[in-house]
């Protein structure tokens, strides 16, 4: 039988971490020396943050959750919530352990209200949420454009009639 143990998040648990993460959405990655960079701040402003683990009863880093404010949306009492369980682990209750810590550290620093940050093309992720009570409140959508397959030379003619009325392109 699986032993799971939740303690806080360490330093030393980053590579875990991005491990996790990454393997959830290797679309948009963690990156290790921006996220030790974001989570310092916390330490230094009136925003919180609180990071835990799920580890196996070998020493795996098998989960993450947290919550925190989000930079751009403060009040004292609401947070950005999210749970993070590799996918060879998932279904085992894992994420359940984690978020019950989580709910008992939001309840103790008087929460009001805690949004769940979930990946809208993963199910998985809806269905857990939902199961805890959580409602749909917005959607971000994403566009994005495969570079890979793009013909610039397509736009050239069109570019060069915009460039003679004196729009000007430049690249970043």
């Amino acid at each position: 039988m699986l032993e799971v143990k939740v303690r806080e998040f360490r330093h030393s648990d980053y590579d875990s971490y991005a491990t996790i993460h990454n393997a959830l959405d290797p679309t948009h990655p963690l990156l290790l020396e921006r996220a030790k960079y974001e989570d310092s701040c916390f330490g230094r402003t009136k925003y919180r943050m609180k990071r835990y683990v799920a580890e196996s009863d070998k020493g795996e880093i098998i989960g993450v959750g947290g919550f925190e404010h989000l930079f751009f949306s403060y009040h004292p009492h609401r947070f950005a919530l999210s749970v993070e369980v590799h996918p060879a682990w998932q279904r085992r209750g894992i994420g359940g352990l984690l978020y019950e810590r989580l709910e008992s550290e939001l309840r103790s620093v008087g929460a009001e209200a805690a949004w769940a940050l979930v990946d809208s093309t993963q199910s998985e992720g809806i269905a857990f949420v939902k199961k805890r009570g959580f409602v749909e409140k917005r959607r971000i959508l994403e566009s994005t454009l495969d570079l890979t397959s793009f013909d610039p030379a397509k736009f050239e003619p069109r570019a060069r009639e915009l460039e003679s009325k004196g729009v000007v392109s430049s690249v970043w």
